[in-house]
């Protein structure tokens, strides 16, 4: 008898959950077919209004006083799709992580419970890319009121320093912002032109076998080459590192294994030059009166 209740009871849980899945079916299959209907509805009046426009003539004298005619209109085929349900009322933001809400808001140029067909997607994609940290943006329609924004954000690479003052850098030298204050630990470079070759002090620093070297700064000289400062392990100092304008990559790696087998940077030094490729030219570091 016991087993007999238990089977009973699996039977009605699988009929409620059938049941159940079978509701939800149908409720978002009449919720489609109800949007489609709007929309035939809705695009069918606009037809209408279009057909009159070119039946009266007035495609044929575009005059000021067309010209009203047609915003009235176009005023009207919006408040009529407002009536029908096609105004906005979610808005869903994929991958928005710096970026503030009311920018996006004020980019869009729309407000919640106006038409959804009002927002020109093509121009808030441009307004959009337009906001700092936004680096490309997709904005999509999901009828009835429904509008998807897919951010791409740049990131932060360094803090580029300019006359005591501090502005945030992506990857690629472009400026984000000038409000550091969550990013100081990231690395600070200098030189007029180092936004520009930016791209390839991140290759040289963050290879693999530099990675282990403590590089506190970076100085882009005389538009050329960089110079690197490392922070000293062992002394309260800082290093200077003089890279060669070609193959700084090579040099940089030469230094890295000479300090894995001698230790070379435990050293108290103040320079070392690696502009010429077959001598390492080092400097100690002298208590200064």
């Amino acid at each position: 008898m016991r087993y007999g209740y238990v089977r009973v009871l699996a039977r009605v849980a699988c009929t409620v959950r059938a049941a159940r899945a079978q509701s939800s079916c149908v409720a978002l299959f009449w919720t489609r077919v109800n949007t489609v209907w709007r929309w035939r509805v809705l695009m069918r009046s606009v037809s209408l209004v279009f057909f009159a426009i070119i039946a009266s003539g007035t495609m044929w004298f575009w005059t000021e006083e067309t010209r009203r005619l047609t915003t009235r209109l176009q005023t009207a085929i919006l408040l009529l799709s407002v009536k029908m349900g096609f105004y906005l009322n979610h808005i869903e933001i994929i991958d928005c992580v710096y970026t503030p809400l009311e920018h996006i808001w004020a980019a869009l140029y729309i407000r919640r419970g106006d038409s959804i067909f009002a927002l020109n997607t093509n121009f808030s994609k441009q307004r959009l890319e337009a906001l700092p940290w936004v680096k490309s943006a997709i904005v999509e329609r999901r009828l009835p009121d429904m509008l998807r924004l897919t951010l791409v954000e740049r990131q932060g690479a360094v803090l580029w320093e300019q006359n005591g003052q501090h502005v945030l850098l992506d990857t690629e030298g472009a400026v984000i912002v000038d409000d550091v204050t969550p990013f100081r630990n990231l690395l600070v470079v200098s030189g007029e032109k180092a936004p520009s070759h930016l791209g390839g002090l991140l290759l040289l620093i963050y290879d693999k076998k530099n990675i282990e070297l403590p590089i506190r700064s970076a100085q882009f000289v005389s538009g050329r080459r960089w110079n690197l400062q490392l922070r000293a392990r062992k002394h309260d100092t800082n290093v200077l590192l003089l890279l060669p304008e070609e193959n700084p990559a090579e040099a940089l790696q030469r230094l890295s294994l000479l300090n894995k087998e001698h230790g070379i940077l435990r050293y108290n030094l103040e320079i070392v030059d690696l502009r010429t490729d077959d001598r390492l030219v080092m400097r100690p570091y002298r208590l200064h009166e």
